[in-house]
């Protein structure tokens, strides 16, 4: 009985949102901007970029592209969504964030930690093998944390807005949401591709990625 009330608050809350998702896009398509660089504005919802013509218009929000639009198109229509300061697009924007991934990976480091701590059954009943690959995860997660944390210069700030409510356009750090977005992908593109030594000049530490087995 209880289950079935749940998924009803469930549904009636993923309802409201559906209904303010599509309050805003009206209101992007036909009351602040109904035309953008020579194309018309559409409410995203029921946009579908594999119908032909898709890219004639603009949707009014922001929606994963998959295909290869029109040269030009992508940056004239984030352009758009710039401009309406559209919540979709905040929040794709938030996910970069560094001190959102520098929160994550400190999570992470103290979950492994704790578990760690608390299991310690399961960990001498590991093999050699095996506890080194566990130990050699350890390593590599506490070093992505510190270069979000230390490099990116997330320095243990936490951004209080919750997941839900994440919006690049409503950033509680003000004129330095683009600067974190922007050292977010820099760190994780850093991460993907580093080779060799990483030196913090910051605080003149010096994190060596070599030696990580």
């Amino acid at each position: 009985m209880l289950r079935g009330r749940e998924l009803k608050l469930a549904s009636i809350e993923a309802l409201r949102k559906r209904v303010e998702r599509l309050k805003r896009e009206v209101e992007a398509s036909k009351g602040r901007i109904r035309e953008w660089r020579g194309r018309r504005v559409v409410p995203s919802d029921g946009w579908d970029e594999w119908r032909q013509g898709a890219f004639d218009v603009f949707p009014s929000s922001f929606v994963p592209i998959f295909g290869e639009p029109p040269e030009g198109w992508m940056r004239d229509w984030i352009d758009l969504l710039v401009e309406l300061k559209d919540p979709s697009l905040g929040r794709w924007r938030c996910f970069d964030c560094v001190l959102r991934r520098a929160s994550e990976l400190r999570l992470d480091v103290e979950r492994r930690r704790r578990l760690r701590d608390e299991d310690k059954e399961f960990y001498e009943g590991l093999s050699p093998g095996e506890r080194q690959e566990f130990e050699r995860q350890d390593r590599l997660k506490v070093t992505e944390y510190r270069l979000y944390n230390d490099l990116g210069e997330a320095h243990d700030r936490v951004c209080p807005l919750d997941e839900d409510k994440m919006d690049f356009f409503r950033c509680p750090f003000g004129e330095e949401a683009e600067k974190l977005v922007q050292d977010g992908r820099l760190i994780e593109s850093l991460w993907d591709t580093s080779i060799g030594t990483i030196t913090i000049t910051g605080d003149r530490r010096l994190l060596s990625l070599r030696g990580i087995k």
